[in-house]
């Protein structure tokens, strides 16, 4: 893989591939390959999210970690901490503003490897 680390944070990084057009979010010990179009939705949906609501309202619940994000594509769920949310909506922002791509980097064929 021959990628390019487009934004960082003290907890994760984004890179970018560009023979594969496929963006890798390592964050913690999370790794998510994504397609700029789910990269872009990932961070709309934290942008619309209350992580201090998401922490009250699962207070009670087992989890450690209270903010779930459901992922659009996937059986999977995130959790995180309020803290670990406002770092990872700010890590995606950054990747998104430095996202310079062809335009037809949306088109694709393959799906990334995971």
């Amino acid at each position: 893989m021959s990628a390019t680390c487009i934004a960082e944070s003290p907890h994760g990084q984004v890179l970018y591939c560009p023979g594969c057009r496929v963006f890798h979010l390592e964050f913690g010990n999370l790794h998510l390959a994504l397609w700029i179009e789910h990269l872009y939705e990932l961070w709309e949906t934290l942008g619309t999210l209350d992580a201090a609501e998401a922490e009250r309202a699962n207070a009670q619940a087992r989890f450690r970690r209270k903010v779930r994000i459901p992922l659009k594509h996937s059986p999977a769920d995130l959790l995180f901490t309020a803290d670990e949310t406002a770092e990872l909506r700010d890590l995606l922002g950054r990747a998104v503003d430095r996202a310079v791509l062809p335009e037809n980097a949306w088109a694709h064929t393959e799906e990334p490897d995971e």
